[in-house]
C-alpha cells in the first residue's frame, strides 16, 4: 500500500476529494520526446496480437526529438479482445463483468540499432511491469440508441458498443506505462524497441494450453502518416518483428530469420491493420525546463473525473468503470501525478 495513505491529506466532501498539487507548488513535467498514441483515446483501434499473428516481440525504428534528459516514462496503447467468459469469436458469447481485469507481465525493451540496417544492436534499457488489463465489455447485438446495431448472431460472435461514440467494437483499447525514472538513462537520437508479452504459444516464455486471456491481448497501432506528432519513423514503411515463421503475409510482406527481432516491410500489408501502420507508443523524459512552479489544486468526482485548477491534468477514472464511487484523491510524492482512492479501497494511479 502507497506510503502516502498514512498521512492522506485529500477532504471528502460530498463525494468529492481535494488535495493540493504539492506542498511547494512544484510540478513536474515531461518533455514528450517521441509520439504515436491517440488522445482522446477511443473505445479501440486496430490491432495486432501475439498469438493471432505468431509473433514474440513487435516495434519499430524511430527518431526522437532532441532531448538531454533522462527517459521517464513510456506509453503503450494496448487492445483486449478477452471476455471473462466466452469470446467475441463465438459460440458462446461474450460476457465480462464491469471492471473485471487479468494481470499480464508485459516488457518494454529499447535498443541501439545494429550496425547493419534492419538489425538490432545492443539493448539500452528494459522494463518488465505487471499490468491489469481490462477485459473487453459484454456483447451487445441489440439496436443501441441511434439505430446502431452491433454484430451477432448466427455463431454467437459480438461485438461491445461504445455509448460514447456510438461505435460497435471487437477489442478494448487501454493505456499501460512503464517507469523507466530508476534506469536513469538517456537515450540517443534514433532507436528500435520491442514489445512482449507471453500468451499460450508465444513470447518469451509461452504459458502452453489454450486459455490465457493473453492469446486475445492485442499491441495496438496506427497509422504512421498522420499520427506520428513527435519524432520520426526511422524507415516508414516498415517495422520490427520477432517472428515465430519466415513469412506471414497478414503481419509483414518480406521474408525473416524466424525467432531473430529484425525489421520487415509491412508497406503492402492491407486491411486491418492498414497499410504502413506502427505501433501505438509514446516515449517521455525529464523536463529540460526543470519544475513548473503552478500551484493549486485537484478535485475528484465520485465518479473518477478529475478537474485541475492550476497544476497539470494527468488524466481521470471518469470514462472507466468503478466498483464503488471515488471519495478522496493525494498527489504522488514526487507530484507528477495523483491517487484516485474509492470508498472500497481500491486504488488508482494517473
Amino acid at each position: 500500500m502507497p506510503a502516502f495513505l498514512g498521512a492522506l491529506a485529500a477532504l471528502a466532501l460530498g463525494g468529492f476529494g481535494l488535495v493540493a498539487a504539492s506542498p511547494a507548488g512544484a510540478v513536474p513535467t515531461s518533455d514528450v520526446i517521441y509520439n504515436s498514441t491517440l488522445s482522446p483515446l477511443p473505445g479501440n483501434i486496430p490491432s495486432y496480437g501475439g498469438e493471432a499473428y505468431s509473433f514474440n516481440e513487435i516495434g519499430n525504428e524511430v527518431n526522437l526529438a532532441p532531448s538531454t534528459e533522462p527517459l521517464t516514462d513510456v506509453t503503450v496503447t494496448m487492445s483486449s479482445w478477452a471476455c471473462e467468459t466466452g469470446g467475441w469469436t463465438g459460440p458462446t458469447p461474450c460476457t465480462t463483468t464491469p471492471g473485471q481485469t487479468y494481470a499480464v507481465p508485459i516488457t518494454f525493451n529499447i535498443y541501439n540499432p545494429g550496425a547493419t540496417p534492419g538489425t538490432v544492436g545492443s539493448l539500452i534499457t528494459t522494463e518488465t511491469q505487471s499490468f491489469n488489463i481490462p477485459y473487453r465489455p459484454s456483447a451487445n447485438s441489440v439496436t443501441n440508441p441511434g439505430g446502431t446495431q452491433c454484430s451477432g448472431a448466427p455463431n454467437g460472435e459480438s461485438e461491445w458498443y461504445d455509448t460514447a461514440t456510438g461505435t460497435c467494437y471487437n477489442g478494448l483499447a487501454d493505456n499501460v506505462r512503464f517507469d523507466f525514472t530508476s534506469k536513469n538513462v538517456t537515450l540517443p537520437s534514433t532507436v528500435v524497441y520491442g514489445i512482449s508479452y507471453d500468451t499460450d504459444n508465444h513470447g518469451p516464455n509461452p504459458i502452453g494450453g489454450t486459455t490465457s486471456p493473453t492469446d486475445s491481448l492485442n499491441v495496438a497501432f496506427t497509422t504512421e502518416s498522420t499520427d506520428v506528432s513527435v519524432g520520426s519513423d526511422a524507415n516508414p514503411g516498415n517495422i520490427y518483428v520477432n517472428s515465430a515463421s519466415a513469412t506471414n503475409t497478414n503481419l509483414f510482406c518480406s521474408t525473416v530469420t524466424p525467432d531473430v527481432f529484425m525489421e520487415a516491410s509491412n508497406g503492402c500489408v492491407s486491411g486491418s491493420p492498414p497499410t504502413n501502420d506502427i505501433p501505438a507508443v509514446q516515449f517521455a523524459t525529464a523536463t529540460s525546463h526543470g519544475p513548473s512552479q503552478q500551484t493549486g489544486y485537484w478535485t475528484v468526482a465520485s465518479d473518477g473525473g478529475v478537474f485541475s485548477y492550476g497544476p497539470q491534468f494527468y488524466g481521470s477514472m471518469g470514462d472507466k468503470h468503478l466498483n464503488a464511487p471515488m471519495v478522496a484523491m493525494a498527489s504522488t510524492n514526487d507530484a507528477g501525478g495523483y491517487w484516485e482512492v474509492a470508498s472500497d479501497a481500491d486504488l488508482r494511479l494517473r
